[in-house]
């Protein structure tokens, strides 16, 4: 039995050494007229966004940088509500204010949203979407129901007890 291993383990060696030099064969063998199909594929990079509001606080965080709104989170009527401008820079969002028509729109790249003051519905691509919260003001500024607004834009929306308010999403 002992030589029948040895045997065995000689084969075994012998071939390991044979297969390097049977690729370099075949790989010699290439020429500039054959076709070579890739299995490489490319996988888009993922963006994992987060962000976190505080009722009652001017600061508010975009992936682990502070930034500063004039116009803090608040809650109305059982509702967290917050600034339109600091939602749509949050989510790096362009927001335009049409001053004849008083109402805002917000444009991301799959959505346009267009708000006005004391309505619940909004306009999203197109279609008449209601919120079921209405659109208010404070300090001047349009604020909005983030619960309702954050997952109509495909964001996850969580609340703490600590008064925080957490939005993410994966970006592929």
């Amino acid at each position: 039995m002992k030589g029948f291993r040895a045997k065995v383990g000689m084969m075994l060696v012998a071939s390991a050494l044979a297969v390097p030099t049977m690729a370099s064969a075949a790989e010699d063998a290439v020429t500039a007229t054959d076709t070579i199909v890739s299995t490489e594929t490319t996988v888009p990079a993922v963006q994992n966004m987060g962000i976190k509001f505080r009722l009652d606080s001017n600061q508010f965080e975009v992936n682990g940088t502070m930034m500063t709104m004039d116009t803090a989170p608040d809650i109305v009527n059982q509702t967290s509500y917050v600034s339109l401008k600091h939602f749509a820079e949050a989510i790096d969002a362009e927001l335009t204010w049409d001053a004849a028509g008083e109402n805002a729109t917000l444009k991301t790249g799959d959505f346009t949203a267009t708000f006005k003051i004391g309505d619940s519905l909004i306009w999203l691509n197109g279609a008449e979407v209601e919120l079921g919260a209405y659109i208010g003001e404070k300090d001047g500024r349009t604020i909005v129901p983030i619960r309702a607004l954050g997952q109509l834009f495909g964001w996850n929306v969580n609340f703490y007890g600590d008064g925080n308010i957490y939005l993410s999403k994966t970006i592929v």
